[in-house]
């Protein structure tokens, strides 16, 4: 994979931060030591107020330092959204300083959990969904939505409703004697 984020080129699509960005330029340019570089110039695929303007670049002889990656294939996305739909798993416990790290590691199957597991207290009403979770949930959903519309080739709302589809599938099958407990808040 390391491989392939060296070898990247204009048009080419990064994931960073669960945002799906786009290459628009790659410069070449020679270090102090006279060895060469290059910097690759991005910016979001899927812009609103927020971003609409923002542009980023980094040298690509530091790419290994960050999690930035490539989209997931079909398969693997396919895969996520099959587990959205079953109905037992290992939950991921909130703690906000705990999720907020275990996003930011920019996995697939990571954001994946976590959304499984904030959608399911959000749709138990005898859980308080505090705005911490409110929030982080947003933050999760706005992730693995950009990434499902761009590797699925659907909109945003599109990819929003496949997802929260899949969610409901999972919460329907979830076990009878299921129970959200407690003392993980």
């Amino acid at each position: 994979m390391l491989d392939e984020i060296l070898d990247l080129k204009k048009g080419d699509v990064i994931v960073r931060f669960g945002t799906v960005h786009k290459i628009f330029k790659v410069d070449q340019v020679e270090l102090e030591d006279g060895k060469k570089d290059h910097i690759i110039h991005f910016q979001p695929v899927y812009k609103n107020r927020r971003n609409e303007t923002l542009r980023l670049s980094i040298p690509v002889s530091n790419i290994d330092k960050t999690t930035i990656r490539l989209p997931v294939s079909k398969t693997v996305l396919r895969e996520e959204l099959k587990f959205l739909r079953q109905g037992e798993y290992q939950r991921t416990p909130f703690n906000r300083i705990k999720v907020k790290r275990i996003i930011s590691t920019n996995e697939i199957h990571d954001v994946t959990k976590v959304l499984k597991t904030l959608w399911e207290e959000k749709r138990d009403e005898e859980r308080n969904f505090t705005i911490s979770k409110r929030n982080t949930f947003q933050l999760v959903m706005n992730r693995f939505e950009q990434e499902t519309a761009y590797v699925l080739g659907l909109t945003l709302p599109e990819a929003k409703e496949l997802i929260t589809t899949a969610l409901d599938v999972g919460w329907k099958r979830r076990p009878k004697d299921f129970k959200l407990n407690r003392a993980e808040d």
